[in-house]
């Protein structure tokens, strides 16, 4: 068994958020050791997303609840014809709940929004749309790092 093994469920949550920010929840195939469904880990839609909050909700042996808070500020959506990808602005403060359970394998993630949540840096790298008014929006959304 080469999966990896999840001791932690507050890690482990705020890893999978991590990864689904950065669009890099497939690599390494670190999905099949951090979900107990890897059915669960697809979805059509896309979410542009940027202010990641997480709190722990509940905590028991077996179980754990986490509230994961974001800002949503795009959806990506589709021409008339399926093929041109365009963004829509769908700004709105945004909570989902993440419930992991343990079993004999570690913590695994068995409740949680699979919608692709990316964060603006991933989201201008790898939205494919050749639209320069995509990019000029997601550009204007970056905030400037504090100093």
């Amino acid at each position: 068994d080469t999966l990896t093994v999840h001791d932690d469920p507050d890690r482990l949550v705020r890893e999978y958020v991590h990864r689904d920010a950065t669009d890099s929840l497939a690599i390494a195939n670190w999905n099949w050791g951090a979900l107990a469904c890897i059915e669960r880990a697809s979805s059509d839609l896309y979410s542009v997303v940027r202010d990641f909050k997480i709190a722990t909700l509940a905590r028991r042996p077996d179980t754990a609840q986490f509230l994961v808070r974001y800002e949503q500020l795009f959806l990506l959506g589709w021409d008339k014809t399926g093929r041109e990808s365009h963004l829509e602005r769908a700004v709105r403060i945004v909570h989902d709940t993440i419930v992991v359970v343990r079993g004999r394998k570690g913590w695994r993630l068995v409740e949680f929004d699979a919608t692709a949540h990316r964060d603006l840096s991933t989201a201008l790298r790898t939205i494919g749309t050749s639209s320069a008014q995509t990019h000029d929006l997601l550009k204007a959304e970056i905030k400037p790092p504090r100093t």
